[in-house]
């Protein structure tokens, strides 16, 4: 008991030091290639010490991906743990990728392999909407299990719709659609985290892997299993005694959303996008 009390004090400590760190250094900044820099030194390392878990320790876990494949490629590891755990895990697919049909249906096939459900809002890749249904789809989604824990890209995702994404959770949680009980996992995908929470996942690797080539859609023009193991093998700097590691923001969802208030307060120089720049 006093162990787990020691780690939850750690855990606030990381969360509020990963907190201020972002008030205070990145406040000025818009542009997500400068972001990107920055993150990829690993300089927040010298003030913050990631803390490492095994996996949530919500029951109920919700993850968006603004693709399929995203939560394989950004939390797979650790949902996979958290299944095994006896988390139950709901991925809601804001899009359905490209080809629409195939991907689908190879989707079903990884969450029927991991163990989740699925549900499908099917926007256009590079064309999700921002208006009051499109906030409200996403809330339903989000709260229909009242999960404990959600899942999203990193807010400086290099991706528009990742970072679309958050968009989304903002304006919704800002119009009073999502309750504010959420902790918020920030997964990576392509660009590195400021990272308060590591995963270490080498056990489960290969199997994340496994799950990732199941999008033979998508592997077909990026050996994306690659890829991504190498950047997990990457993270092992936060965690050296590892082989692989995912690497997480985490914060309460009231926080989270004060950051993502303070980026796209001027959303012309949070998007390449020209239909997310208004």
């Amino acid at each position: 008991m006093l162990a787990k009390i020691l780690r939850r004090i750690e855990r606030t400590i990381n969360t509020r030091q990963a907190y201020k760190f972002f008030l205070r250094d990145w406040q000025s900044l818009g542009d997500l290639k400068e972001c990107a820099a920055i993150l990829s030194t690993l300089r927040y390392r010298q003030t913050l010490e990631p803390l490492e878990m095994t996996a949530p320790r919500g029951a109920r876990i919700v993850c968006i991906a603004p693709h399929p494949d995203d939560e394989m490629m950004g939390a797979g590891g650790t949902l996979v743990r958290a299944r095994r755990q006896g988390a139950s895990i709901r991925c809601v697919y804001l899009t359905s990728g490209r080809p629409a049909d195939e991907v689908e249906a190879e989707t079903l096939t990884v969450a029927g392999r991991i163990g989740y459900q699925t549900e499908f809002l099917r926007y256009q890749v590079h064309g999700i909407p921002l208006n009051d249904d499109s906030l409200r789809r996403l809330a339903a989604a989000v709260t229909a299990d009242r999960p404990d824990c959600l899942f999203l890209p990193f807010l400086f995702d290099d991706h528009d719709d990742h970072r679309r994404a958050n968009q989304l959770l903002w304006q919704a949680y800002r119009q009073g659609l999502i309750g504010d009980r959420l902790e918020v996992w920030g997964y990576q995908v392509y660009s590195p985290v400021i990272s308060n929470v590591v995963v270490d996942i080498s056990s489960v690797a290969e199997e994340k892997g496994a799950a990732v080539r199941m999008w033979k859609s998508q592997i077909a023009n990026r050996a994306f299993d690659h890829y991504i193991l190498g950047l997990n093998a990457f993270n092992i700097r936060l965690l050296p005694k590892a082989r692989y590691v995912e690497a997480f923001f985490v914060a309460p969802l009231a926080d989270y959303c004060d950051l993502c208030a303070r980026y796209f307060r001027d959303p012309a120089s949070a998007f390449y996008n020209p239909a997310y720049r208004s």
